[in-house]
């Protein structure tokens, strides 16, 4: 009998330790997954906070540019307001002596371009008038804060006006 003790010590002590060794194993494993799970959180975390020190930097450079940004925004507006560029055009020609005597919108045409989301908005004007007048038009039209280009200039002569020109123009301007 003396002899089974140290046997069965042994087997006891071997038996705890498989049972150890299935009891924690798991748990052992579960525990390493988590902590793998954590340090690649943690890492993510770090790139976030990392991304958003980026952009709270830009916000701040942006900062420095919000006048000419707002000269963008003016230049090239959200939406097609056809009744502030007829505004526009009727207030410069009176304010250049010159007789409006027809507006009207040729195209409002929405690019179809993913890329590309600004609009382009196609108007003639007929405008009479001296053409010192005239050059003073072009000239407010180029200075004004609303991108407006001129696409073709038709000069006539009216007989019956004398030194009057009649001048067709075709203008376009765009919106974002």
């Amino acid at each position: 009998m003396q002899r089974l003790i140290p046997i069965i010590s042994v087997a006891i002590i071997l038996v705890l330790i498989a049972a150890g060794v299935l009891f924690w194993w798991p748990r052992y494993e579960s525990f390493r997954d988590l902590k793998v799970l954590l340090e690649r959180k943690e890492v993510e975390l770090e790139q976030k906070k990392e991304y958003f020190d980026k952009l709270r930097g830009i916000s701040r450079k942006l900062q420095n540019y919000q006048e000419p940004l707002a000269k963008i925004e003016t230049a090239v507006p959200n939406e097609p307001s056809i009744s502030s560029i007829f505004y526009f055009i009727q207030q410069v020609s009176a304010q250049s002596g010159l007789i409006l005597q027809e507006i009207e919108i040729d195209a409002i045409d929405r690019s179809s371009d993913q890329a590309s989301e600004v609009g382009a908005i196609t108007f003639s004007v007929n405008v009479a008038g001296a053409y010192p007048a005239f050059k003073n038009f072009l000239n407010a039209v180029y200075q004004s804060t609303r991108l407006i280009e001129i696409e073709k200039i038709t000069l006539s002569t009216s007989k019956e006006r004398g030194v009057l020109f009649d001048f067709d123009i075709i203008l376009e301007t765009h919106f974002a």
